[in-house]
């Protein structure tokens, strides 16, 4: 009888920190990681618009090189989308929102079993070396999901590196566009 109250206790209390933690949370989840590309962004731009190379940086496509692809919309720009379907790598779509060409790129994105779409974001910094690539994420996180928020840094902040820094050694890799000063 002592074990069964002690049980309850127990779980009361787990669902009043559950309940005060959906309260307290913030509902807004956000994180981004930068590399510094020794490259000009107008090298580094059509990248980011088109989702016909995105495969061969993505640190998705590495975990799961078999799942299902799907383009649809503009080879590039405004309302070019690209859908997946895996099994590690889940269900979802990402869709090329708003650009402002060597600036920035806006990308909203869905994924299975989320109402509310998330937003990515490329941000192109010209540096005296090169151009600092800063590629962000937003989500609102409603609900017992406020927890899931807390963990999304140490969760995606690793892929967003490995995307980061292989695209970084595919745009450095190629011949440069810009004429030598």
């Amino acid at each position: 009888m002592k074990a069964l109250k002690i049980a309850g206790i127990t779980l009361a209390v787990i669902a009043l920190l559950v309940l005060i933690g959906i309260v307290v949370l913030p509902s807004t989840t956000t994180m981004e990681r930068s590399v510094l590309i020794e490259r000009s962004s107008s090298e580094i731009y059509p990248h980011l618009v088109s989702f016909r190379t995105f495969n061969e940086w993505s640190p998705w496509y590495k975990m799961e090189p078999n799942a299902a692809y799907s383009y649809s919309g503009p080879e590039s720009g405004v309302g070019a989308k690209m859908a997946w379907v895996g099994q590690d790598v889940g269900s979802g779509s990402q869709e090329i929102v708003e650009v402002k060409e060597n600036e920035w790129v806006r990308y909203e994105l869905m994924f299975e079993g989320f109402d509310d779409p998330a937003e990515a974001k490329m941000l192109l910094e010209p540096q005296e070396s090169g151009t600092r690539l800063t590629w962000t994420f937003k989500s609102e996180m409603n609900g017992i999901y406020k927890f899931f928020g807390l963990m999304m840094d140490k969760m995606l902040g690793p892929q967003y590196e490995a995307g980061l820094n292989d695209l970084k050694v595919m745009v450095e890799s190629a011949p440069s566009l810009e004429p030598s000063m």
